[in-house]
């Protein structure tokens, strides 16, 4: 009976690993996501280390091109791995910081709230990511969903100037077109 004992408790332990995974839940942390192959928990010190950030360091273009990347690695791991527990949090804190830094009506920011609400619908998170972008409603209206981003420069010094255009060319966009 100790051998039989051992022997289940043996199994346990090498296949429960496995068993866990097969379903799909949680992803493992030694795996990597999007472009830029980011782990489960690189992401979240990213996010982390965007929560720390002042407001003002949020207004920086070159967080917005941080946030994409998060957002192209989360949308990878929830492609994977859909009922992770760890996604409408990281998808609520991304949101968050879209919105932080004025970028919430982006194409990568809309896909991602896109997302996250098929994905999770009744999730907590979800609730309340949509009454903080949209105070409130159930669904975005229309005419908030369709806008795209109007960023107007009036830089005023040579620097921030160099960091808008940095923000530009990372979206293949000329602010001297009439349609931008």
């Amino acid at each position: 009976m100790r051998k039989i004992s051992s022997g289940i408790a043996l199994f346990c332990f090498l296949f429960a690993p496995l068993l866990a995974y097969a379903d799909g839940g949680s992803a493992p942390a030694d795996e990597y996501f999007g472009r830029h192959k980011a782990s489960v928990l690189e992401i979240r010190n990213r996010l982390d280390a965007m929560d720390a950030k002042q407001s003002s360091e949020m207004y920086d273009p070159d967080t917005v091109v941080v946030l994409d990347t998060l957002q192209d690695a989360i949308l990878d791991w929830q492609g994977k791995y859909p009922e992770d527990p760890w996604l409408p949090r990281s998808f609520e804190r991304l949101l968050r910081d879209y919105k932080r830094a004025g970028a919430i009506t982006t194409q990568p920011a809309q896909q991602a709230f896109t997302t996250m609400q098929s994905a999770y619908p009744d999730a907590p998170e979800t609730i309340e990511t949509v009454a903080t972008i949209y105070g409130g409603v159930a669904a975005p209206p229309p005419a908030v969903a369709a806008a795209p981003a109007v960023i107007v420069v009036q830089p005023s010094n040579r620097e921030w100037s160099r960091a808008w255009i940095r923000f530009f060319k990372s979206r293949n966009i000329d602010p001297n077109s009439e349609n931008w």
